[in-house]
């Protein structure tokens, strides 16, 4: 009986052993399920960034065919803003020119009503001074008249007084 225990006792722990193992095994399968699961979403990863990789390239290449007409479009936009600057500059030259010529317009306007005056006072001086000389030449005719009838007088006394 002895040997029934010792061998009870070798099969109690071979038992154990094998629980052991069976335990650990199953630890282990669970370990390894968990790593394939670990595997398997770092595989999904990688190809997630492989997809994103590929399209990033694609948008690159893409990006780099599109540069040169970026390119041209930024030249075009420095070209537009240089006429912009310049069209603002001969803006600004038409309306200082427009507020001089606007000026230059109200000294013509001064200088036509200064003149207009000007002439009519000429035309009123003028007027004047013709119908003073009308009444002159009248008055002169008179003077010479008086004058030839003095002469006549001067003449004939002279001649009487001989």
């Amino acid at each position: 009986m002895q040997d029934f225990d010792v061998d009870n006792d070798q099969l109690r722990k071979q038992i154990l052993t094998i629980k052991q193992a069976i335990f650990d095994r199953g630890k282990l399968l669970a370990l390894y399920q968990d790593k394939c699961s670990q595997v398997q979403t770092i595989r999904t990863e990688l190809l997630e960034d492989a997809t994103t990789q590929q399209r990033l390239i694609s948008e690159l290449k893409e990006s780099q065919s599109i540069l040169p007409r970026l390119t041209h479009a930024e030249q075009t936009i420095q070209q537009l803003q240089e006429d912009k600057r310049q069209l603002t500059a001969s803006l600004e030259h038409q309306r200082n020119a427009a507020v001089a010529n606007q000026k230059y317009a109200e000294q013509l306007r001064l200088a036509m009503t200064e003149n207009e005056s000007a002439r009519f006072s000429l035309k009123s001086e003028s007027s004047n001074l013709k119908s003073n000389i009308d009444k002159w030449k009248l008055e002169d005719k008179k003077n010479k008249e008086k004058i030839e009838k003095f002469t006549t007088k001067i003449e004939y006394l002279t001649k009487c007084n001989k």
